[in-house]
């Protein structure tokens, strides 16, 4: 199982969010209404912030509105990011069960990692994947495809997202995607991506999880 981290194992839109404010207001750039907030979570970070800045995406002016970010979110994300409540339950669950976990994530690796260990869930995880800090749009499915070559070719997966970029970049590997609507995306919004089912809380993940591997 792949599982994407913000939106989906952690609730983190606060630090995001308050991030992104930070590093906009320092070039005097409006922040994001909630409806644009969330349909960038979840994107590339270079992608999201080119696209709210009007920025070229290879300019030293978008780079150094990434580092204003980073720099404000390395400092305030660990106090303000907390897995879901009955998501660690579930993964310990899914372990007992036999399934293998791993994580793939937009989020910077070592803060992917830091982030987790924070939690005390690292440990539930064999792979976790994220970007690299010189990587600037890499795509959900670049991740996605380091997370499958960490295993045998004949391992059956599933992902599990919150965003039509985890669906399609699951999807370029053909692994199904199970929508969850507890993170930035609805019902509608995941099935209109391509996700083959959704659940609505933590405690239906074990069944839809079987469900989604029998079924494909």
């Amino acid at each position: 199982m792949v599982f994407d981290l913000d939106g989906t194992l952690v609730d983190s839109h606060a630090s995001i969010a308050a991030s992104l404010d930070h590093a906009l207001a320092a070039y005097g750039i409006e922040p994001p209404g909630e409806a644009e907030l969330r349909a960038l979570v979840g994107a590339p970070l270079h992608a999201a912030l080119a696209s709210l800045t009007g920025l070229a995406p290879a300019s030293a002016a978008l780079g150094a509105v990434v580092d204003d970010f980073r720099a404000h979110y390395a400092g305030t994300y660990l106090d303000s990011t907390s897995a879901y409540d009955g998501i660690v339950g579930v993964l310990d669950e899914l372990a007992a069960a036999g399934y293998t976990l791993a994580v793939g994530t937009s989020k910077l690796h070592r803060s992917a990692v830091r982030l987790l260990e924070h939690l005390g869930i690292a440990d539930r995880f064999a792979v976790i994947e994220g970007h690299a800090p010189s990587a600037q749009n890499e795509t959900k499915a670049t991740v996605v495809g380091r997370v499958l070559a960490a295993f045998d070719p004949a391992t059956r997966f599933a992902m599990v997202g919150d965003t039509a970029f985890d669906v399609d970049g699951a999807g370029e590997h053909g692994v199904p995607t199970i929508g969850v609507t507890w993170g930035t995306s609805s019902d509608a919004e995941l099935r209109a991506a391509g996700a083959l089912m959704t659940v609505q809380h933590p405690a239906q993940l074990p069944l839809a999880i079987a469900a989604c591997l029998d079924a494909h």
